[in-house]
């Protein structure tokens, strides 16, 4: 799994960042508790901030 996560090319990165910061405010929409929808929230953004890590060079 490591190792196709390393293959993606840098527009494929990108695709995942906006993908989990849409997800992200989903999240924040969604019929849940405060505390559930900010978990989800963290979560998410925990994700895209990786991928740009992976973006900066930050992963290699």
């Amino acid at each position: 799994m490591l190792t196709r996560l390393f293959s993606l090319t840098p527009s494929e990165v990108q695709n995942k960042v906006e993908r989990h910061r849409a997800r992200a405010v989903a999240q924040l929409k969604s019929q849940s508790s405060l505390k559930v929808r900010h978990q989800r929230y963290n979560a998410e953004m925990a994700r895209a901030r990786f991928f740009e890590a992976m973006l900066a060079g930050g992963a290699q």
